[in-house]
């Protein structure tokens, strides 16, 4: 998932820029990596996360979808950018319907 992705690569490339020799070096530096990974860009991902499950329940659990784009940077600037996505009641119970009427789950 491009989430996953995005938040592990960051930690990746922090943690690279120390070479740690050992086990114990090596999860004292992904730690170090991760308090210096920046708040605001976590809430990035996971906002993107959340517009993508909203996505795939509209089309029925399938990847068949554009990763919806909202600038969450110029929300950001203007101190708009929400902590999480509203999704409506209305599709999270069509998705419901959906998977219990389904034969491939």
């Amino acid at each position: 998932m491009f989430w996953t992705w995005d938040f592990f690569s960051a930690i990746q490339s922090l943690q690279y820029k120390e070479a740690p020799k050992t086990v114990d070096e090596l999860i004292t530096t992904v730690e170090r990596s991760f308090d210096a990974f920046p708040s605001i860009r976590s809430n990035h991902i996971f906002i993107t996360l959340q517009q993508c499950m909203v996505e795939i329940m509209k089309v029925r659990g399938t990847n068949d979808y554009k990763i919806p784009h909202m600038n969450k940077i110029s929300l950001e600037k203007e101190g708009r950018l929400p902590h999480q996505m509203r999704c409506d009641p209305k599709l999270v119970e069509e998705a419901i319907k959906w998977l219990d009427t389904s034969e491939d789950f």
